[in-house]
């Protein structure tokens, strides 16, 4: 017997998907119309803003860009254009100092860092984790990247 499932479309037109009860691989299933990834997409990009929300200190928020703090009010990645993935988000951070110890300091406030400039590192970083990343004293500046 086959199962019928609806994709997640968020009010678009979805396509049924046919899956047998015994265990078909998502890969071997019709790939869904494209408005219909989207909407998945969109919903595998929003993030909680219950759990997100901090009181952020007026020096944070100057430091986070305005798509960023968005992102930590309003929790939709893919509205606001941001490079998200498993619920972490790429972004540039600008700092006062690169030395080894501020780059250890950033590394254990959870930023996976990937590139390093004079004053710029390039990295991702949970979204939980970006309010307390904008905290640190070195940091100049936070933006998308």
């Amino acid at each position: 017997r086959g199962r019928v499932a609806m994709a997640p479309a968020g009010g678009f037109a979805s396509r049924l998907v046919a899956a047998s009860s015994y265990g078909a691989s998502a890969a071997a299933m019709p790939v869904a119309s494209s408005r219909a990834r989207v909407a998945m997409k969109r919903q595998e990009a929003q993030v909680s803003p219950p759990a997100l929300e901090r009181k952020l200190s007026r020096s944070a928020r100057r430091r986070l860009a305005s798509p960023l703090r968005a992102l930590l009010q309003h929790g939709d990645a893919v509205s606001l254009g941001l490079d998200v993935a498993d619920g972490k988000v790429r972004i540039e951070v600008t700092l006062r100092d690169t030395s080894a110890e501020t780059l250890a300091r950033l590394t254990a406030l959870g930023l996976k860092i990937s590139q390093v400039t004079d004053d710029r590192v390039i990295g991702t970083i949970a979204i939980d984790a970006l309010a307390i990343l904008a905290e640190d004293e070195e940091v100049k500046q936070i933006e998308p990247a």
